[in-house]
């Protein structure tokens, strides 16, 4: 306050008794002074005067209070602070600022640790997604048991699970030297369990090999192994690639490509590894069903074969389970022993004695057996049980239906009474048969003395034969060979006397020596068939390979004179093969065979003749077919014998001796001939020769 203030609070006051304090008023040059006792306590009336002082100041807007702030501030009237609030209003302006600058400072911090939350929260967000495909893959391919279904699961599942554009699955092959793709996504079908790659080949034997994961940021520069040329032909760059394993034991890979450029994580090829090993136990497990299904099934068929009846029991003679026979006929339908007990369904007796038995199994753990018979509808059939302990209470029972076999026992019993009783009646039989069968020994002894007297004389007169033939033949060849000298004279000396001296004879003299030459000519033509047939049968046949087209077309061009003559037309077939027999035989065979298909024709009708062959295990059929006249079936063996004629010399000219050479011919390289004819409705010869090989 101002002096005037001061002078009217403290007028009359003895100053000296007081202390005066100045309290600032905060944003004001105005102090406020209050006085305090020097000494000795402010007393209730002294305080009650400054109070009631005061109050009369602020009520009074006129007072010298409101003056001297009218003063400072041109006329504020306006409530003021004390000046200590001035202090405090600076403070907390800079401990605002202070908290602004930190709270800046907080934020930054805040967002970058915000910033790696989120990142953390994505990751773990990424992980547990990963993780719950890992676990849903995993539920999938442990709960599947077909093998081609479990492997496109595999493949699928991975390729999603890490992005690939390639997912394949290889197993090792059963001698373990080859991997075997049996998946694939991306690569043909057409390579599924059929692309195979051996060691040292393809990042999958690499890792086979090592028994770790193995990637390839890039098969470019790849050296480690023998890249396949299907990579790049797929424009495959990257791949990863970990074992399946079981117990440490290797069976496959896993393999994934991408086209693009790409460096696996680590989390990434822990992930593929863990589905590689989930897939390798799931893979194992479902061969073992399916080989557990298989051995399911044979047992099963097994037991379907088995014509008796089985039945699984408990301690207390309840049924469990029932397998019915159909080779048996039933004492109770199926459905009536299932839950029930021995006692309800078969008889007091057999009941007691089966219970006994299974008691009987179960403590000894061995098998028991025992018979049995039942009435089944009007006939009495026997049975056979077996009890086998199954478990600690449970046994099966394998029943037998022997009704059959006593029946047979029975019969042979009767049988070998029977018999018994025979033997001793034909045991007196025997005896005197015996003595009977000793005078036939001595009846066939002197048999057989003649019977071999008889072979020893055959014998002889077969080698008489023999040389009585080769004399023949011989002979045969030396008459046909001298024959032909005085022949060649009488032919010669007839056609003198046909050139020279035909003026001199008549018509008849003329005639017999045309007659004469016609007949040497004929006899000529006779003897060189019996010198063709005797040299066949005597001279030794070297076999060897010759063409069959080769021939026909040679012996064809030996009878060209016949062929335009006659206006033959000769259909030769182009597929002839090679054969194996004797040139020179063979050759006498075909010009027989081509020249009597020319000959024994239709009047006023040129010949038709087809040469083919068909093979039959390594013989080669030849056929010469006509449209001649034909041979009548009587007479059809006759044709192949030596001077055997069906028509008269004039009809048809010929000696009767071609077709047994031939036979003679064909035979000697061993082969057959034959003949399939009718009248008037052309033949068809054929000859069976041996076909060439090397």
């Amino acid at each position: 306050m101002d002096a005037g203030v001061v002078n009217r609070l403290y007028g009359g006051l003895n100053e000296g008794r007081f202390h005066v304090v100045k309290t600032p008023v905060i944003f004001s040059p105005i102090d406020v002074k209050i006085a305090f006792p020097k000494k000795g306590p402010l007393t209730p009336m002294l305080r009650s005067t400054i109070d009631g002082y005061l109050r009369r100041l602020k009520e009074d807007p006129n007072s010298v209070y409101y003056q001297s702030i009218n003063r400072w501030f041109g006329g504020f009237t306006g409530p003021l602070f004390p000046a200590y609030l001035k202090w405090v209003f600076l403070s907390g302006a800079v401990l605002l600022l202070l908290v602004l600058l930190m709270s800046c400072l907080l934020r930054k911090q805040v967002r970058a640790k915000t910033g790696e939350l989120a990142l953390k929260y994505e990751e773990m967000r990424k992980y547990t997604g990963d993780l719950e495909g890992f676990i849903r893959i995993s539920r999938e391919i442990t709960t599947t048991t077909d093998l081609k279904t479990l492997y496109r699961k595999i493949t699928t599942a991975s390729k999603k699970l890490l992005g690939l554009d390639f997912s394949t699955l290889m197993v090792l092959s059963e001698d373990g030297k080859s991997l075997v793709i049996r998946d694939t996504i991306g690569f043909p079908e057409s390579v599924v369990d059929a692309f195979m790659l051996e060691e040292g080949q393809g990042l999958s034997t690499y890792v086979i090999k090592n028994k770790v994961p193995g990637k390839v940021l890039d098969f470019r520069t790849e050296h480690r192994f023998e890249v396949p040329p299907v990579v790049f032909e797929r424009k495959i760059t990257s791949s990863l690639c970990v074992p399946m394993l079981v117990e440490d034991r290797v069976f496959g890979v896993l393999i994934g490509h991408t086209c693009k450029r790409r460096d696996f994580t680590d989390n990434e090829v822990s992930y593929y590894q863990s589905i590689a090993n989930q897939a390798a136990v799931a893979i194992n497990n479902a061969m073992h069903m399916e080989e557990l299904r298989q051995s399911e099934t044979r047992t099963r068929a097994l037991i379907d074969i088995i014509p008796d009846i089985i039945f699984r029991i408990r301690d207390d003679g309840t049924f469990i389970e029932y397998k019915a026979s159909s080779a048996m006929p039933y004492y109770a339908e199926p459905g009536v022993f299932s839950g029930r007990n021995i006692t309800e369904v078969m008889p007091g007796d057999v009941a007691g004695m089966a219970m006994k038995k299974i008691e009987e199994a179960l403590q000894k753990k061995k098998q028991q057996s025992f018979e049995y018979r039942l009435t089944v509808g009007e006939e009495i059939r026997h049975y056979e049980a077996r009890v086998v302990p199954y478990g600690s209470n449970e046994v099966v029972v394998v029943v037998r239906d022997f009704t059959e076999r006593k029946h047979m026992d029975n019969e042979l019993r009767r049988y070998r009474d029977t018999l018994e009783e025979l033997v001793d009646e034909r045991t007196e039989e025997l005896h005197k048969r015996i003595e009977e069968v000793e005078q036939l020994n001595r009846g066939m002894m002197n048999l057989f003395e003649d019977l071999q007297a008889a072979y020893n004389k055959s014998e002889r007169l077969a080698r008489e034969l023999k040389e009585s033939n080769e004399d023949l033949e011989s002979f045969a060849y030396s008459v046909s060979h001298d024959l032909r000298a005085p022949l060649r004279a009488m032919q010669g000396f007839a056609g003198v006397l046909l050139e020279d001296y035909a003026e001199r004879f008549d018509e008849q003299g003329r005639d017999y020596t045309v007659r004469i030459v016609e007949a040497a000519y004929r006899l000529d033509n006779l003897i060189q068939d019996l010198l063709a047939y005797s040299r066949i049968s005597r001279r030794e046949i070297k076999l060897q390979q010759v063409s069959l087209r080769w021939m026909v077309e040679e012996v064809l061009k030996t009878l060209t004179d016949s062929v335009v003559e006659t206006g033959a037309r000769i259909d030769v077939s182009p597929e002839l093969p090679d054969v194996r027999v004797s040139q020179s035989v063979l050759f006498q065979v075909l010009i027989n065979l081509l020249s009597n298909a020319m000959k024994f024709t239709k009047k006023d009708m040129p010949p038709e003749v087809i040469v083919r062959t068909e093979e039959r295990n390594g013989i080669v059929r030849l056929f010469v077919e006509d449209r001649g006249i034909g041979i009548p079936g009587e007479h059809r063996d006759r044709i192949f014998r030596v001077f055997e004629r069906l028509h008269g010399i004039e009809t048809y000219p010929g000696t009767g001796i071609g077709l047994a050479i031939v036979k003679k011919g064909v035979e000697r390289m061993g082969g057959a001939v034959g003949v399939e004819s009718k009248s008037g409705g052309g033949s068809r010869f054929w000859i069976d020769l041996l076909k060439w090989s090397q």
